[in-house]
């Protein structure tokens, strides 16, 4: 595993069009929000290493949701720059990216966390913690038996929980419709 944290890019020279910047601000629990958007006009060579891939992890190494920050790259985001305070762990050839994945959104991950995180007034991590993280390397083939199994199973609770939301929206309607024909006289209450 290969990892980063990011350049100090000074906020003065953010742009509101350019490269996304990835700050801690932006990397939310599972996702990258770009509710809050700053941009780097080009890209300068001094600065290729910060440029992030596909499948790159992202850690928010700062705030009160330490170790609960965290999301995965899309292709669809980039291009993007590595900002301060984000880490970025990037696989190498005999680890998966979507396996390493699967070990930061793990509990043991938190866990690790509480234990090595620093000032409790604004919870923060070092680099070195991140790279202290013990994780265990099977052979590729198995590292993608484990995330195939991941991703169905997730995919199935995320669909049965999707069909909740469903009827629990239609039984909401019914118990308004109830409530408004009961109130109007259109249904009768005995």
């Amino acid at each position: 595993m290969n990892m980063i944290t990011g350049f100090p890019f000074k906020s003065e020279k953010y742009t509101e069009e350019g490269i996304k910047l990835a700050r801690g601000i932006n990397v939310k629990e599972g996702v990258l929000n770009w509710n809050e958007t700053r941009c780097w006009p080009t890209l300068e060579p001094h600065l290729v290493d910060y440029l992030l891939k596909d499948g790159d992890i992202l850690i928010a190494m700062d705030g009160s949701k330490v170790g609960k920050n965290f999301c995965q790259v899309k292709e669809s985001d980039l291009p993007i720059l590595l900002l301060q305070r984000v880490a970025r762990l990037r696989s190498k050839l005999s680890l998966m990216s979507n396996f390493l994945y699967s070990h930061i959104i793990n509990r043991n991950f938190l866990l690790w966390v509480e234990i090595t995180k620093t000032d409790p007034m604004v919870p923060h991590i070092a680099p070195t913690d991140i790279k202290n993280f013990q994780v265990t390397i099977p052979p590729i083939m198995e590292q993608q038996q484990i995330v195939d199994f991941i991703e169905t199973v997730t995919t199935k609770i995320a669909t049965a929980i999707s069909l909740k939301e469903q009827e629990i929206e239609k039984l909401k309607e019914y118990k308004m419709s109830l409530i408004d024909g009961v109130v109007t006289g259109k249904v009768r209450v005995c």
